[in-house]
């Protein structure tokens, strides 16, 4: 537990943080279609539209092909897509694929004459490797104990045509711990009773091709090899279930098992595939029904919102859509954490923070998750590794209010921003949420606490650090640049500036420091003079 005692000196000074990336839900129109008697005929599909970012630089991803069946589109310079007449479903499946990446899967309701928004990261190939088809071989990942290996005679064509020269294997394993998006799909399997929820526990994507180009799997009958890095925010079993992706049914279905062996972070789960795919080391777990309510800023239900759970101390995610009275009941595995937030369209609610334990729990009583009143808001979500356990995010606003795990704000009144989830014993999220902007500058800075509580903790660079901003539906993400030495335990990560239109310019800092870096300091006592906290000037969306 944090002690204010231990608050280092340069606390009292201005800076930010916010809340989610991951965003899907429904809302806008779209324009009516003329029928061909003049008359105007209903719209019968929906509006898929969002960004698509690099998960390693946090760069928009430029010709990124999103595909939904027979449908498809690519995004802009900007990383953005809109992929227009979706058939309505609760559960569609959005295909997004560029090259040298590893492919990614996204699930979400489409309604008719709605837009659904979303966003996503696509993860770089970790490790490209050639394999002789008649001698086998084996492809591992440099830095991790992530590996394929592939017997001889064991490799054919998708097409049933022969292998054109050598194999290229193509391998990048995914961390579920540091951002459960990384995972295809939605943590739905194929189990035909009980739950259906899965959560993960390291997953890593293979994707192998001939010298033409053409598609290669496993032989009938033969099999491989995979070490899949343990990434779990949870306890690990020393053995476990594998499963694969289905891209046809969008769902997880187990096959076969693991174990684990290595040590300390270089612990891996080891098992033989069948198949060339997405492959997880995964569990299922038994629910308990998380129920609540999504409300506007004027109090009235918000009905078709989606109400999301990532997991706390498991790495897993399960979302549903509130009903005609805004409620939900959310499926959420027993005995966890996780944080809880709705999403509708460009709007986000607060995030609240839902512990079950071996029964049901109603969450209403700590408030109906609201909305804010316009998509104008700012969200942040702050994610690491195991180490450090504590970092910390810090938010300084316009008007000087300084929010922090000591200090964690107001969503209700001034400043209207608010630590919803502070977290402080690895990976997060720690999830900043700005429901009315002011005019002028925030800035969001983390501090690494574990080092200033603990001289030898390490450090935030190796962890990896990623902070995931949602700025009125403009997405990117940050991590810390080199420069981190020594005293230097505070990272600058960017401001925001908004205009009195509401409109926000977002502007990287990426500077190191180990001290108040806005206010002056006291020539007497050392300390930092306390900022001084002004009324507020809110901007009004045009």
């Amino acid at each position: 537990m944090k002690s204010l005692l231990n608050v280092p000196r340069w606390v009292s000074a201005p800076v930010l943080v916010m809340s989610m990336l991951l965003a899907a839900g429904c809302g806008g129109n779209d324009d009516e279609a003329p029928a061909g008697n003049g008359t105007v005929a209903p719209v019968t599909t929906g509006t898929v539209s969002g960004t698509v970012l690099d998960a390693q630089s946090g760069q928009p991803l430029a010709g990124v092909t999103i595909s939904a069946g027979a449908l498809s589109t690519t995004t802009d310079a900007q990383g953005r897509f809109s992929l227009a007449q979706v058939p309505p479903s609760l559960r569609a499946a959005l295909v997004v694929s560029k090259a040298n990446y590893a492919e990614n899967v996204l699930i979400t309701s489409v309604a008719a004459n709605s837009t659904t928004r979303l966003s996503t990261q696509l993860l770089p190939v970790a490790a490209t490797g050639t394999i002789n088809p008649t001698a086998g071989g084996t492809v591992t990942v440099a830095g991790s104990t992530a590996q394929f290996t592939v017997p001889a005679n064991a490799l054919v064509r998708e097409d049933g045509q022969p292998l054109t020269g050598s194999v290229t294997a193509r391998l990048t394993p995914i961390n579920p711990a540091l951002n459960p998006a990384f995972m295809p799909g939605d943590y739905t399997g194929s189990r035909p009773t009980g739950s259906n929820t899965l959560e993960s526990f390291g997953a890593i994507a293979l994707q192998l091709t001939d010298a033409s180009g053409a598609k290669v799997k496993l032989a009938a009958g033969k099999t491989a090899t995979i070490r899949i890095p343990v990434g779990s925010r949870g306890a690990v079993a020393a053995s476990i279930p594998l499963g694969y992706f289905d891209t046809a049914t969008a769902l997880w279905v187990q096959e076969g098992t693991a174990t684990l062996a290595g040590t300390g972070d270089n612990q891996y789960y080891e098992g033989t595939i069948s198949r060339i795919s997405v492959w997880d080391a995964d569990q299922y777990y038994d629910t308990v029904k998380v129920s609540g309510c999504v409300k506007n800023a004027a109090g009235q239900a918000v009905t078709g919102a989606r109400v999301a759970a990532e997991g706390i101390d498991y790495s897993g995610v399960s979302s549903v859509q509130t009903d005609a009275s805004g409620k939900f009941v959310l499926p959420m595995k027993r005995s966890s954490k996780a944080v809880v937030t709705a999403f509708n369209g460009l709007q986000q609610s607060n995030s609240i923070t839902a512990t079950t334990e071996a029964v049901d729990l109603d969450v209403s009583a700590q408030g109906c998750l609201t909305m804010a009143s316009s998509s104008n808001t700012v969200s942040i979500k702050l994610s690491w590794g195991k180490q450090p356990l504590d970092v910390d995010s810090h938010l300084w606003t316009p008007n000087g209010d300084h929010i922090a795990f000591y200090s964690p704000g107001s969503l209700a009144a001034a400043p209207n921003a608010n630590l919803d989830v502070d977290d402080v014993d690895s990976f997060g999220p720690e999830v900043v949420t700005v429901n009315k902007l002011m005019v002028g500058t925030y800035t969001y800075a983390l501090h690494n606490y574990s080092r200033y509580s603990e001289a030898t903790a390490p450090g935030l660079t190796p962890s990896p650090v990623r902070v995931e901003l949602n700025a009125a539906g403009a997405v990117s993400s940050y991590s810390p640049p080199a420069g981190e030495a020594g005293a230097s335990q505070l990272w600058t990560a960017f401001r925001l500036v908004v205009d009195a239109q509401c409109r926000i310019t977002v502007t990287p800092v990426n500077t190191w420091s180990n001290d108040d870096p806005f206010g002056a300091i006291d020539p007497v006592t050392n300390e930092p003079v306390a900022p001084t906290v002004t009324t507020p000037t809110y901007c009004t969306p045009q």
